[in-house]
């Protein structure tokens, strides 16, 4: 009975944590300059629990992100960048957080 009960446990355990231990890639669009500066303040940004990798390109302004889904979600990693002063498809950057960022790296047309 005892190895019954142990076997039960550890099924269940290893369900459990096939279910919450799931990684996601997103592709997020992310506007910013198209200089150095802009990658690495983003992908800085984002050096935070739950976020596996994250590249910026400046060319197509897409950003692609891994991430753990139990820690952080889609939506938080976009508040996370329009924090820093850049929008992305669901977040704007407010205009204060915009005003910080360097001139190479506005790109909002006025």
């Amino acid at each position: 009975m005892k190895q019954v009960k142990f076997l039960l446990f550890f099924v269940l355990l290893f369900t459990a944590s096939s279910i919450y231990a799931h990684d996601k890639t997103d592709t997020i669009r992310v506007s910013g300059g198209n200089c150095e500066n802009c990658k690495q303040q983003i992908e800085k940004t984002l050096k935070v629990e739950g976020i596996i990798k994250a590249e910026w390109n400046a060319k197509t302004q897409l950003l692609i992100v891994t991430y753990a889904t139990h820690t952080i979600r889609n939506i938080d990693i976009q508040k996370k960048i329009a924090e820093a002063g850049y929008d992305t498809e669901k977040q704007q950057a407010t205009d204060e957080a915009y005003n910080k960022l360097e001139a190479c790296c506005k790109y909002r047309k006025k």
